[in-house]
């Protein structure tokens, strides 16, 4: 998640704590490392420079789960004032 809207304004902890309150309702356990993670990008000619937050939440590869995703990461989008946000998912395999 990111700590800066693009303006450069720091984002509300609120919208932390909302975006936590949303995957515990729904996954129940989520860890958010607190270390913020560097990144880069561009958008239409413009440098994007940010540090971002990993939040992790371990939940099943369901097609319920990839909809609440894509419809979160547009609420998030909107509430964080973002161009876009990321979210990744990889496979785990447990022995």
């Amino acid at each position: 998640m990111p700590t800066r809207y693009n303006d450069r304004r720091p984002i509300a902890e609120e919208n932390y704590l909302w975006a936590g309150e949303q995957l515990a309702a729904q996954f129940g356990p989520f860890t958010i490392k607190p270390m913020p993670i560097r990144s880069a990008w561009m958008h239409q000619g413009l440098r994007y420079e940010e540090n971002n937050l990993r939040v992790l939440a371990d939940v099943e590869a369901t097609s319920e789960n990839e909809t609440f995703f894509a419809r979160f990461k547009e609420v998030l989008k909107q509430r964080f004032d973002q161009l876009d946000i990321w979210i990744v998912s990889y496979e785990i395999h447990i022995t």
